[in-house]
């Protein structure tokens, strides 16, 4: 299975630690994107800079868990035009809003899927209308129920839960 994390641009440090602890969890592709809420922004010299930063995160985290190879890592512009070219066979989208369906039901619903996208917003979350652009490029909002997770930590966990579900861990 092929796991491809949109990640919204965190603050701070903390896509050091997304990049590291993602590829341990066996994440094929990680493409952030400066959503509304984002304070970061990325642009031209910066962006270069960041992803030559990012890149060398993602190889030295394969190196240290034993990977072949590190994850893509793609430096994206807004939510939208990164989900334009998602084409995975299951799309969820973790969103604190999402009042219905949970990640248990959504992954019980699909068999094993080919590959999975997995979209976390930034501090903050996702603004209404990202959600919305998200829908309608075939997304799922999805909840982990009563618990909030914060930004660096909600990837994680679902590709914790994707793996055991349908990957190689357990």
């Amino acid at each position: 299975m092929r796991i491809t994390l949109y990640q919204g641009l965190p603050k701070g440090e903390k896509l050091d630690l997304i990049l590291q602890k993602c590829t341990e969890l066996g994440v094929a592709e990680v493409v952030t994107f400066g959503a509304d809420r984002s304070v970061v922004k990325l642009r031209g010299e910066r962006s270069s800079a960041r992803l030559e930063r990012c890149e060398k995160i993602v190889q030295e985290a394969a190196r240290q868990s034993g990977r072949r190879s590190a994850p893509k890592v793609i430096i994206g512009g807004c939510l939208d035009a990164v989900l334009a070219e998602a084409r995975q066979t299951v799309k969820l989208l973790l969103w604190e809003g999402e009042q219905t369906v949970r990640l248990r039901e959504s992954l019980e619903a699909h068999a094993a899927p080919e590959s999975v996208a997995v979209v976390v917003g930034p501090e903050g979350g996702l603004s209404a209308d990202e959600v919305k652009q998200a829908v309608a490029r075939g997304f799922t909002p999805v909840s982990l129920g009563r618990r909030i997770l914060r930004t660096e930590t909600a990837g994680l966990a679902v590709l914790s839960i994707l793996q055991f579900q349908w990957g190689d861990i357990g």
